[in-house]
């Protein structure tokens, strides 16, 4: 919900991993039941046409964050960090007034900011939605606790303009 003197739109990016457009029932794919994502392109907008920067997810997640190539963000394969001095999405958002969270995955090199060795994610704060022994890496375990909390921020009242960028592990 945005407050009433807030003119910026909230925005919601919803990450899945390694995930291509083929593998959704609303591109097509007659395999596989998306019902969720199917939802959320029958009603927003949908690109027939995309690109990925990476086929492995933390270099394609590090150009996502930064709008650059991952050569270019120093993640060039999985469990790696991007270069501390680029700026990423999150800070441009705080800098424009905007509440930043990420949710969910993060591997850059942690897979989920929330355990024990990492709590940060430069420009955003984190929503913490599972206690660190009850990370297991498995998006059966994970996906739902993820959506649950996504859901409460999303419900709450806030002041500013909000992005948070849900990650998750698997499809649906």
């Amino acid at each position: 919900k945005i407050g009433k003197k807030n003119s910026k739109p909230n925005i919601l990016l919803i990450l899945t991993d390694q995930q291509t457009m083929m593998t959704m029932s609303a591109y097509g794919n007659h395999y596989l039941r998306t019902p969720n994502m199917d939802a959320l392109a029958e009603w927003g907008i949908r690109f027939n046409q995309s690109y990925c920067t990476s086929p492995a997810s933390s270099p394609s997640r590090s150009s996502i964050i930064t709008g650059l190539m991952p050569h270019q963000t120093g993640v060039s394969y999985n469990n790696m960090a991007p270069d501390s001095g680029i700026i990423n999405m999150g800070q441009l958002f705080q800098q424009a007034g905007y509440r930043t969270i990420w949710a969910g995955k993060w591997h850059l090199p942690d897979e989920l900011p929330a355990n024990k060795k990492n709590d940060k994610v430069p420009g955003f704060e984190i929503l913490r939605f599972i206690s660190p022994e009850k990370i297991t890496g498995k998006g059966d375990d994970m996906d739902l606790p993820l959506t649950e909390a996504i859901v409460k921020v999303l419900k709450r009242q806030i002041d500013k303009p909000l992005l948070l960028v849900a990650s998750y592990l698997n499809p649906s």
